[in-house]
């Protein structure tokens, strides 16, 4: 509209809303030409504040149609000015809002809900309109809601349900109430109860909600106390009640794990005023009602009795009631709660039973009273703690036995008087001063009165069980630890690399070394060399026992054992060694056998803290009949014989025949686990060996392998010791390793070969791809990211 208020353009949709074709409008009308007589004074009220202020946003008229009807409009509009700053025209918006009007004027008679949140939608899923009051509930504009399906501020698991009232709306339902959760701008979620009605005709739905969180919390946490309570007494193995205190005693209240324990449903008690005492066993039912005339005297009462069950069996129980009165004393109710006792009145009947077969028990059996004194002590006790029958009667057991605070002596006692038994490892002591670990069970013992009388203990020793845990812990650190240094000996590997190349590359690279420099070289050469003999060893050790068998130089293995013992052992153990070089070749696995002579070796050394001598050596043999005859794991045949002796403290006699049993160990907790000489004999049985053991106190140990071997001269790997000059090849390397890249690359080059590097399988493949046909040999990492080494073969190939 112009600065006179004439329309200058206008689009389809408004001359559609309200009748006109364009040629009536353009130039012809004003605006306020077709508002109603009301709203022309809003709009001459509101026009000199929107030229003043530049814009007008939501503003309410009412404008009449061609013919003559009218509709409610929604108008916006901005000032456009000339380059002076004068009022030049203005820009609108029109937005019928009929909708909105409909469902504002007919939201008390279809809803009945004094709500600020009000909704309009259609069939196709979204918000048509939104009161601005939503922004307060929900943090979210109406302009942003009307912009998204309304599905997707509903919590998904109430948006089936919600999608299933608006379809029955929509299908001619009359008007429905729900509640549903929808989502907070801030990502919350608040419950909203909503009362709607449907206009079948224009399909539209329209919609008022109240904000029903608060009340939702309220009730979710009765819900969960409601719950939770429910639990503990369903859970509980003891049977809550509450009963009247005059008369038959009916219950009040019984709680609902009673068909667990009784078999009995709660509502039977509820019902049946004579149902409780009805079923309490005939010769205990005098008993039971004088203590309910006792309970008015002391408040207070705990009596056992036995009860019928469904099954028509009787189950001890063990009842504890309290008597509760008014503010003027008198009674009102009595509460109180069952325990099925039935397994400890068996226990203590089957105890009475077999008292005279204690004695003959494996287990340590002893009885004392509630003031720790011995009143019975089995043989089973005496060979456990050491001490007789006739030593223990009288005496405190906890001074004497216990290694427990008196703190927890203390509350075992308790649960012992409140449960009736107690169970549990404990830590004793013998007469010899040994611990011992003890599984310990305590039942509470009653005189004829059914009053605490003494507690009966069955001890069983657990300590070779306990020890057995503590060794399997042992061995997976172990194994914890062998993964580990794997790791560290491939990282060791990658640094190594690139120095051993380097050493060997700069004398090819400079020439006329001086000796000083040379030497300089050597030095660094044998110390990576030997650095990665290390290495290797290492790596030897993380391969575990699976293996293939090869023909094997003995002679060689020793000497690499030699080399590591000698650079890692203690400076006071001082080491021989007599190795033949034409020892017979061995057809086994190099690994494990390296494996064996280093736990020998290590042995040997833990067996001599403060030093001596350390010796290996190594024949042939050949075994005849006669020789085999004497020992049962020999055969005839030829042998390579190892021996490995010290000279430290020896091995007791009385151990000697445990030695390789598995976690048989003489090292203190937390220094050996026992299966080194297991692992030992189980390869070397593996490989149809034997083993022979000498040792004597103070004087040394000698092992001696005798292992199978073959006459045949023929190694199976072969080292080839020259390098081989290019003549322009291409080879790819593939490596991520930086370092390792470098060398090899200038390695090769130095060499007479052309090379390109790679730092990963992706970039290999690209590479290969545009050069495969000039690429002769591929140089590949098996370690490597992303891609896996199989992969990138596959791949290449």
């Amino acid at each position: 509209m112009d600065a006179n208020g004439l329309y200058v353009r206008i689009n389809d949709t408004e001359l559609e809303m309200l009748g006109y074709p364009r040629e009536e409008l353009i130039g012809q009308k004003k605006f306020s030409d077709l508002l109603t007589p009301k709203s022309q004074k809003t709009f001459q009220v509101n026009f000199p504040r929107f030229k003043q202020q530049g814009w007008i946003r939501d503003l309410q008229f009412e404008m009449v149609r061609k013919d003559g009807t009218i509709v409610p409009v929604s108008l916006c509009s901005t000032v456009v000015k000339d380059k002076a700053g004068n009022f030049l025209m203005s820009r609108s918006v029109v937005l019928d809002i009929t909708y909105r009007r409909k469902a504002e004027q007919e939201r008390e008679r279809f809803l009945g809900v004094g709500s600020d949140l009000q909704i309009i939608t259609g069939s196709d899923g979204y918000y048509h309109w939104v009161s601005p009051s939503f922004e307060q509930t929900l943090g979210w504009h109406p302009d942003e809601m009307t912009s998204c399906p309304w599905s997707e501020f509903v919590h998904p698991d109430d948006l089936q349900s919600s999608l299933a009232e608006a379809t029955n709306l929509l299908s001619g339902s009359e008007t429905f109430a729900f509640e549903n959760r929808m989502r907070h701008k801030d990502g919350s979620y608040r419950w909203l109860l909503w009362k709607a009605q449907c206009y079948p005709e224009e399909q539209l739905i329209y919609a008022a909600a109240v904000d029903i969180s608060d009340r939702r919390q309220t009730e979710l946490q009765l819900q969960r106390t409601e719950d939770r309570l429910r639990y503990l007494l369903s859970a509980s193995p003891a049977v809550l009640y509450a009963c009247k205190a005059t008369g038959d005693y009916a219950a009040t209240f019984i709680g609902e794990n009673v068909s667990a324990m009784l078999g009995h449903e709660s509502r039977e008690f509820l019902e049946d005023s004579q149902f409780w005492a009805s079923h309490i066993h005939p010769e205990d039912a005098p008993q039971v009602f004088a203590g309910l005339e006792h309970l008015f005297e002391t408040n207070t009462h705990t009596h056992e009795y036995r009860f019928l069950h469904r099954d028509g069996t009787y189950r001890w129980v063990r009842d504890e009631l309290k008597l509760i009165r008014d503010r003027t004393g008198n009674p009102i109710e009595i509460v109180g709660y069952w325990i099925d006792i039935t397994e400890r009145i068996q226990s203590e009947d089957k105890i009475r039973e077999q008292a005279n077969l204690l004695n003959i028990a494996t287990d340590a059996i002893f009885v004392h009273d509630l003031d720790n004194h011995i009143l019975f002590w089995n043989q089973g006790a005496e060979r456990l703690y050491g001490w007789s029958a006739a030593e223990m009667l009288g005496q405190d057991w906890q001074h004497l036995l216990s290694q427990e605070s008196q703190a927890e002596m203390g509350l075992i006692l308790q649960m012992v008087l409140e449960q009736g038994m107690w169970q549990g490892e404990l830590k004793k002591i013998t007469q010899a001063d040994d611990s011992v670990f003890i599984m310990s069970r305590c039942s509470l013992m009653r005189d004829d009165a059914g009053q605490p009388k003494s507690i009966l203990v069955v001890d069983t020793d657990i300590t070779e069980k306990k020890q057995l845990e503590a060794q399997f812990l042992r061995t997976q650190r172990l194994e914890s630890l062998g993964t580990m240094a794997s790791g560290i000996a491939h990282d060791l590997n990658n640094i190594l690399t690139p120095i051993i190349g380097i050493v060997q590359l700069l004398p090819l690279r400079i020439a006329n070394l001086d000796d000083q420099t040379q030497r300089l070289l050597t030095v660094l050469d044998e110390s990576s060399k030997r650095g990665s003999d290390l290495v290797k060893q290492i790596l030897s050790f993380t391969r575990g026992i699976d293996g293939k068998s090869s023909n094997t130089q003995v002679s060689h293995l020793l000497r690499e054992v030699y080399k590591i013992i000698q650079q890692t052992f203690p400076k006071s153990i001082e080491l021989s060694t007599e190795i033949p070089k034409d020892l017979w070749l061995l057809p086994a696995d190099a690994t494990l056998l390296h494996q064996v002579f280093m736990n020998l070796c290590i042995n040997a050394r833990d067996a001599m803290p403060n030093g001596g001598t350390l010796s290996i050596s190594a024949e042939n043999i050949v075994i005849d009949e006669n020789y085999a005859r004497m020992h049962i794991d020999a055969q005839t045949g030829f042998y390579v014989a190892v021996t490995i002796a010290d000279t430290g403290t020896g091995i007791p006699s009385k151990v000697l025949d445990h030695i390789f049993d598995p976690f048989f160990t003489t090292k203190e907790v937390g220094k050996g686990t026992g299966l080194g000489l297991s692992t030992v004999l189980g390869i070397v049985k593996s490989h149809r060996g034997f083993i022979n053991v000498y040792s004597e106190l103070g004087k040394g140990t000698r092992f001696k392998i005798y292992l199978p071997a073959t006459k045949s001269s023929e190694i199976d790997q072969t080292i080839e010791t020259n390098f081989p000059f290019g003549k322009g090849e291409l080879i790819l390397v593939v490596d991520d390793e930086t370092a390792i890249q470098e060398i090899t690359k200038t390695t090769l080059e130095t060499h007479g070969y052309i090379a390109m590097t790679a730092s990963d399988g992706i970039e290999a493949i690209a590479l290969y791809a545009e050069h495969k046909h000039a690429i002769r040999v591929v140089l590949l990492d098996l370690m490597m990211p992303e891609l896996d080494s199989v992969t990138i073969v596959r791949t290449l190939k």
